[in-house]
């Protein structure tokens, strides 16, 4: 009875095993199954299939991501959108760019203008910003999770969704605490979920900081406008760790991710929090790890490092209380970076062979 038993397992293993194969050669590339329906790529068109291989909406976009909450962003000509899973355009595509949902809403760009749209592709916020600081200096974020517009005080009540990222950001929230209108200073400011230590201008994080949440994530690097942007690192509380470019307050662009024991697991592109390449692709960057190293002044270092030697991005803490975030190369400063002084102060500029240009 048990040998028919696994018998019957076994032949079961291999069929799914064989329909798998077949998949895959019938196709360039195919994703994982999310919500039933796998995206895949043939001839540098994307569409989606479900677990037989039947193609259930047309390979015909440029690109396009996994389905989350029975939506799925897509790009065709230089546009984006949102469709459901019969292939309906949701969300038109016709956006120059789209973030992914939070709290049930998106944001928005068309023609240089900003705005929020939600699930069913209404404009709950007009696209008429011409900025996403305008965006944000008009519009704050509730404790409820909502958005109101200052000049007519209507709120929009959110329905909780939870986007899928390679991994989960804790959000950002807004500063109890505003600055000068106008100047920009130094601060540490507390927020109900953390604490940001950096650069305020008018009452918005900007230039570079630290954002540290109560639940143990850090974010060390640029901002704009309350939004992660530029260069910077994020350590999650299981010890793994991103460092690379950011946009609107997700991984976009170059970036590398790195495992809790400081191995590099992925060097490539990001688009909206995701992979873009196809695969991880860390051959060639072997020798490039995520380390802490500390020295017998006091001082230690955290951040990127090349064969045992800073190289990367990283931050060097000094036994007084002050610290440099920049890129690093051969073991020195060299390009921009910013120095965080005991008095509050900082100061930003490019270092060339570890001296300031």
């Amino acid at each position: 009875m048990k040998k028919t038993v696994l018998s019957w397992v076994m032949l079961v293993a291999c069929t799914l095993a064989s329909a798998q194969t077949t998949i895959n050669i019938r196709y360039d590339e195919v994703d994982d199954l999310s919500e039933g329906l796998a995206c895949a790529r043939l001839n540098g068109k994307y569409g989606y299939i479900d677990r037989t291989g039947r193609e259930v909406i047309p390979l015909k976009y440029d690109f396009a991501f996994p389905f989350t909450d029975g939506l799925a962003s897509v790009e065709l000509n230089r546009k984006c959108g949102y469709i459901d899973k019969t292939g309906k355009e949701v969300v038109p595509v016709k956006y120059d760019y789209l973030s992914f949902f939070r709290k049930g809403y998106a944001m928005a760009e068309l023609n240089g203008s900003y705005g929020f749209v939600d699930k069913t592709g209404t404009e709950v916020v007009p696209l008429k910003y011409n900025d996403s600081w305008s965006l944000n200096e008009r519009f704050s974020k509730l404790e409820s999770g909502g958005y109101y517009a200052m000049s007519d005080q209507k709120t929009i009540t959110p329905t909780v969704t939870t986007p899928t990222t390679t991994k989960t950001l804790s959000p950002v929230t807004t500063p109890r605490k505003t600055s000068i209108p106008g100047y920009e200073e130094v601060m540490s400011v507390n927020f109900d979920n953390g604490k940001y230590v950096g650069y305020i201008l008018n009452g918005n994080k900007t230039r570079y900081g630290i954002y540290t949440w109560n639940t143990g994530d850090k974010y060390i690097g640029q901002w704009k406008d309350n939004f992660q942007e530029g260069i910077g690192i994020y350590l999650w509380t299981n010890g793994s760790k991103y460092v690379g470019d950011w946009k609107y307050g997700r991984q976009q662009g170059e970036g590398a991710e790195y495992d809790v024991n400081g191995r590099l697991v992925y060097n490539g592109k990001y688009e909206n929090g995701r992979y873009a390449d196809a695969y991880p692709s860390p051959s060639g960057y072997s020798s490039y790890k995520y380390e802490r190293i500390s020295y017998s002044s006091g001082d230690f270092y955290e951040g990127e490092t090349k064969n045992g030697s800073r190289d990367g991005f990283g931050v060097y803490y000094w036994n007084d209380g002050t610290y440099w975030f920049g890129r690093w190369e051969n073991g020195i400063r060299s390009g921009n970076g910013v120095h965080f002084l005991k008095n509050g102060a900082a100061i930003t500029g490019r270092w060339n062979g570890d001296n300031m240009e």
